[in-house]
């Protein structure tokens, strides 16, 4: 369903009741101003970011940094950004060696490798352009696009968002997982909750600023009044209609998950590995339960059509979110127990994918345990996965895997222990749980965190110790005068 902004004539007249509201109580204390510049930005900024999938993602690695997994990971994480309808190309670039500002090796780069990334005079990047990405020598994280996308997402300007995309892909570089970093940058550069408040307070900062000045204290409190009503008013309207998409989740699938319930149920009671053990039966029964409790919220959202008022589904809009999550949360626990229980009954596809995983797992902490007895170790659980994948109808075969998880929890506690221990922090890293689409058959058991996991955690605590801290250093646009607006930073 798509999410249309509140119409300009309405929010000019939503503003304009407010101007006349404040200036009668305030008196005449100098001049109005019925439709604030900035209202307006951010009501017609609104469209300009509303989320859209219709984007492509290219990876530029000149240097050969990334490896494949890197490469996938980077094209699998985009799905999850909320990019917003301006962007029409995301493009992430890593270079080995870099200039003392990164943004003339992106154009250096791109005039050489992307010609089409730039308009027929070659003075611009074309419409739709995001470039986020990092340099290794000397180390910056750098952002820039095309006039459309920077002007969108406000990056054109050295500010507090652009500063933050910025320190976003900072932690992840450390923590030697450079698309965890980019993803990073890019996510806070996309950040809608952050441009919004950014909006709304450089608004406030320019009208009072402007008021102090001409003495116009009503017209500044009532620009302020607006734009701030605005900025809620398009809010309200998002949520609304995020309130209508989950209510059709809801009306499809609730139903048919309560008449399967049973028979879930009944699956995940016949699970017999000790893959199945307390933690994740536990999981099964507290999603189960509140499946069931939330049928009286579901009760109140029968109530409503799709040609309901958009006040009632506000009005319903916590019950409605509440029974969306609740049945997918019930929905993925299912596809996990399904998983489990074809491992369990022989199923080879099923159990090649969950060795092919936990291979990958053990080959991402090599890379980080180059040498040493630990290194020896990961070896060593590599060679004995290989070599259960080739007796992967074996009777014994989720004995052997268990055993398997065993070694390689014990090895990675180590491993945490020599590598992740430059933070201080009081969360512990958490297996995916039963209800999350990245668990897997022995995420949790006898506290098994895969590393893939800790390596997260470790990048979310060094960007937590790392938050605001002021950059090192960086340069803003390139030093050829072309005129893209970006931003690096020294790290």
């Amino acid at each position: 369903m798509p999410k249309l902004p509140i119409p300009r004539n309405r929010a000019i007249a939503v503003v304009g009741s407010v101007t006349a509201v404040v200036a009668l109580g305030l008196g005449s204390l100098g001049w109005t101003l019925s439709t604030p510049p900035e209202a307006v930005h951010l009501d017609t900024a609104v469209a300009e970011l509303q989320p859209t999938t219709q984007f492509t993602v290219e990876i530029h690695d000149k240097d050969g940094i990334l490896s494949d997994a890197d490469k996938q990971a980077l094209q699998n994480d985009a799905t999850r950004l909320e990019v917003p309808s301006v962007v029409k190309t995301i493009h992430y670039m890593v270079f080995a060696t870099n200039r003392e500002n990164a943004l003339d090796t992106v154009e250096e780069y791109s005039r050489e490798q992307l010609p089409e990334i730039f308009t027929a005079d070659g003075k611009e990047f074309v419409p739709g352009t995001f470039i986020i990405g990092v340099g290794l020598d000397p180390r910056q994280s750098f952002i820039t696009g095309s006039d459309d996308v920077t002007a969108a997402v406000q990056i054109a300007e050295d500010n507090s968002h652009r500063q933050r995309a910025l320190d976003a892909v900072k932690p992840g570089v450390k923590a030697n997982n450079i698309p965890a970093g980019l993803f990073a940058g890019a996510q806070a550069a996309f950040d809608l909750t952050a441009l919004q408040e950014d909006a709304q307070a450089q608004a406030a900062e320019n009208r009072v600023g402007a008021a102090i000045g001409s003495g116009a204290a009503a017209g500044a409190l009532t620009a302020i009044a607006g734009s701030t009503l605005v900025a809620r008013t398009n809010r309200r309207r998002r949520d609304t209609l995020a309130a209508r998409d989950n209510y059709d989740s809801v009306v499809r699938s609730y139903g048919d998950v309560a008449q399967r319930l049973d028979a879930i149920n009944i699956r995940a009671h016949s699970l017999t590995s000790s893959l199945a053990d307390r933690r994740l039966r536990e999981q099964w029964e507290e999603v189960q339960n509140k499946f069931v409790a939330v049928g009286q919220s579901v009760d109140r959202i029968g109530l409503l059509t799709p040609t309901s008022p958009d006040k009632e589904f506000a009005q319903a809009k916590a019950d409605i979110d509440e029974a969306a999550s609740i049945t997918a949360d019930i929905e993925t626990a299912e596809a996990n127990i399904d998983t489990l229980y074809a491992m369990e009954h022989g199923d080879e596809l099923v159990r090649k994918d969950q060795l092919t995983a936990l291979r990958h797992d053990v080959e991402d902490a090599r890379d980080l345990v180059t040498t040493g007895p630990l290194a020896d170790r990961l070896d060593d659980l590599h060679e004995r996965l290989t070599a259960l994948t080739a007796r992967i109808a074996s009777p014994a075969f989720i004995d052997e895997y268990v055993e398997l998880l065993d070694d390689y929890s014990h090895t990675l506690a180590k491993v945490k222990s020599e590598k992740f221990s430059d933070v201080e922090t009081e969360t512990v890293p958490e297996p995916p749980a039963l209800t999350s689409s990245d668990y897997r058959p022995g995420y949790g058991w006898n506290n098994f965190i895969p590393f893939w996991v800790m390596s997260t955690w470790h990048s979310d605590a060094v960007a937590s110790s790392d938050a605001g801290a002021n950059s090192a250093g960086g340069y803003s646009g390139f030093s050829s005068g072309f005129s893209a607006a970006g931003g690096t930073s020294s790290f």
